[in-house]
């Protein structure tokens, strides 16, 4: 996302940007705004609470077999 709204700022001179997003997208949104900043508004569909949680419980439900230390370690670095 960092890459695209850089690209509309500079290639196109916007700069009154505004993000939607559903479900996950919608709390990556989320997260984005809050590292960089700069976008006037945010449009959530459905967003989640909690990000961590979520992907702790699908994570359970999907790949019950991965440890919950790698899963914590995914947490880490997408935040």
């Amino acid at each position: 996302m960092y890459t695209i709204v850089n690209h509309i700022r500079k290639e196109f001179g916007i700069t009154n940007i505004y993000l939607w997003g559903r479900s996950m997208g919608a709390a990556t949104a989320i997260l984005y705004t809050a590292k960089y900043g700069g976008i006037k508004g945010i449009i959530c569909d459905n967003s989640y609470a909690d990000l961590d949680k979520l992907i702790s419980e699908l994570s359970d439900d999907y790949l019950p077999f991965l440890p919950s230390f790698l899963v914590d370690g995914v947490i880490n670095a997408i935040q």
